[in-house]
């Protein structure tokens, strides 16, 4: 018999465990406290991680010469290592019985194993089992979850740069830059191996579809590191490189004798269109909440300026995606405008109620999206066996739906002079509002006892980009003048301490209330983020009635930030109804400043 028909399957080896009465008295340190059967996977094994517990690993070092060649066994010590493929992942089930995370055949024998030592052996795991989870539980793809996850093994640069990541998601602790001691040398030590490694993808000769996949991921990894480090500069750069190598490869598949600029984001291949959605959250953060140290460049804007809207949406995905097109455009659309209200010139006036063709095509493009996405959401609303995890994502897409319809609706009130443009979306942003409270771990009643201090609060980090309900949050507070239902707002924003990308929950939070102060004439060292902690919504301390309590003059018609994140420090002013500015004022969002300095 060879050995190839020996070497078959982990079912076979059970088998042959079995009639032999092979007994293995190891186990993981948890398991054999708390007196059951183990199945010693490495790193951790699947019954620890099942049932929500931390594997404490092995103690070989005490156990028998038998026993400690038994704790080596494993599913792949009888199977030749064979490449991965989409038909052979399996994948774990989590409680609620959904497929997460795909278990990929890597080895645990340290000659087979792509890590060199066991701390980056337990970073991939903690990236696998909490940072995919954290960023992507919402949507499942198989993009990340299936291909990046198999570029580790054998592409230096991603797995070097999925290491650093993780390990710094993991300690992340609200501030930036590296954390300090070994925890910050590790991260740092796989980036500069990543960035290194990078240096050969980059010069190999082949430049097929694979080759420039493993190059766009890549670049996405290094643009989330920097982030997170505070290097926004190299962050742009990284973002930079990757929509310009996007964009050049349509050019060349598309029209491979012309040179001319064409639409970098839109795509009938899945996981093209996977790798361009994430291109495109990234720019859309930097669009609406960049760092001042590195501020976004609109006139370099290289998205799509007509959009071409499907009557029917074939998935959620291709609705999420979409919609982030149209907000993008969006916030292009804005910039026009403000940068024509900054420079007036004769060329440039725009005669009352006139709309450029973009905010036409904006307007068009939301109605048909909330159309198509209408439809979809019927359609699998409708299926009974519908999964928690899909209505979750469902309501996410419709709350920024609704956010962008509210926004592109007010410049229809705004160009007539309509001065209160903004209370024309007050249905919309109340429903954005309501469906926020419905998401999982939200309540709309939260004892004033069990909430942190604002400004100790924990912060999670998101690293890789997805759809931030903080930036939607963010524009429904400071565009509602419904007292109750603003202050609801920014109780979210300060309860879920959360940094998606470059968007701080807190920091919006701060520049919100002072929103509110300035319109409702509250002194100006009242605390109101603290007020709404200690005393719930409906027992503030300060503020009006009701929206008509706020006098006209007093209304905001837009805020300009500039955000100094390595500060924790957001610089802004307010646009008034008379067409003029406050003067610059600061708020802080982390550590003693935050509750003490304006």
């Amino acid at each position: 018999m060879s050995m190839q028909t020996m070497m078959t399957s982990d079912a076979q080896l059970r088998a042959i465990e079995k009639q032999f009465k092979f007994r293995v008295r190891t186990g993981c340190k948890t398991c054999r406290a708390r007196r059951v059967k183990c199945d010693e996977g490495k790193p951790s094994c699947n019954r620890c991680w099942s049932s929500g517990r931390t594997c404490a690993g092995y103690d070989i070092a005490q156990l028998s010469p038998a026993a400690a060649a038994a704790t080596q066994r494993n599913s792949s010590f009888l199977v030749i290592p064979q490449r991965p493929n989409s038909t052979t992942a399996s994948f774990r089930t989590d409680s609620r019985g959904r497929k997460s995370n795909p278990l990929l055949p890597v080895s645990r024998s340290p000659s087979l194993s792509p890590f060199r030592n066991d701390a980056e052996a337990r970073s991939f795991e903690f990236f696998r089992e909490y940072t995919l989870q954290n960023a992507l539980g919402h949507f499942d793809t198989d993009f990340w979850k299936r291909r990046v996850l198999q570029m580790c093994h054998d592409e230096p640069s991603i797995r070097y740069g999925i290491l650093a990541l993780s390990s710094l998601h993991e300690h992340w602790n609200g501030k930036l830059g590296l954390p300090r001691g070994e925890k910050g040398a590790f991260a740092l030590a796989q980036y500069a191996q990543a960035i290194k490694s990078s240096n050969a993808l980059l010069s190999r000769r082949s430049k097929d579809r694979e080759h420039l996949e493993r190059v766009l991921v890549a670049c996405i990894i290094f643009v989330c590191y920097e982030n997170l480090v505070g290097n926004y500069n190299l962050s742009a750069m990284h973002l930079k490189n990757g929509l310009r190598i996007l964009s050049e490869n349509r050019i060349l598949k598309a029209h491979p004798d012309k040179k001319a600029s064409i639409d970098a984001f839109s795509t009938d291949d899945a996981e093209e269109s996977e790798l361009a959605n994430l291109f495109s959250l990234l720019d859309l953060q930097a669009m609406t909440f960049s760092d001042e140290s590195c501020e976004y460049n609109f006139e370099s804007f290289s998205g799509p300026l007509l959009l071409s809207i499907p009557p029917v949406f074939s998935s959620l995905t291709q609705a999420r995606n979409t919609l982030t097109l149209i907000f993008r455009q969006m916030c292009y659309a804005a910039y026009l405008e403000d940068r024509d209200m900054r420079t007036p010139s004769v060329d440039k006036i725009r005669p009352e109620g006139v709309f450029s063709t973009l905010e036409v095509h904006c307007m068009t493009a939301i109605e048909q999206w909330m159309r198509s996405f209408t439809n979809l959401r019927y359609t699998l609303l409708s299926n009974p066996s519908v999964d928690p995890t899909t209505i979750s994502a469902i309501t996410r897409v419709a709350i920024w739906g609704l956010t962008t319809q509210s926004i592109i609706k007010s410049w229809f009130f705004e160009h007539t002079r309509f001065i209160d443009c903004w209370d024309s979306s007050f249905d919309l942003l109340k429903t954005a509002l309501d469906l926020i409270e419905t998401l999982p771990g939200n309540t709309d009643h939260t004892p004033a006892d069990a909430l942190p201090r604002y400004n100790t609060a924990a912060v999670s980090f998101i690293p890789i980009p997805s759809i931030s309900l903080q930036a939607a949050v963010f524009h429904c507070t400071h565009r509602m003048r419904d007292p109750y239902h603003r202050r609801r707002g920014i109780r979210y924003l300060l309860q879920r301490r959360v940094r998606d990308g470059v968007w701080d929950s807190f920091g919006e939070a701060r520049v919100a209330a002072e929103i509110i102060k300035f319109e409702e004439g509250l002194p100006e060292d009242y605390d109101l983020c603290q007020d709404i902690l200690d005393n719930g919504l409906e027992g503030c301390r300060m503020g009006v009635s009701c929206k008509e309590e706020v006098p006209q003059e007093r209304h905001v018609l837009n805020v300009h930030t500039k955000v100094f994140i390595a500060e924790s420090r957001v610089e802004y002013r307010f646009l008034k109804t008379d067409m003029t500015y406050t003067e610059r004022r600061n708020v802080y969002f982390y550590g003693k400043d935050s509750r003490n300095r304006a």
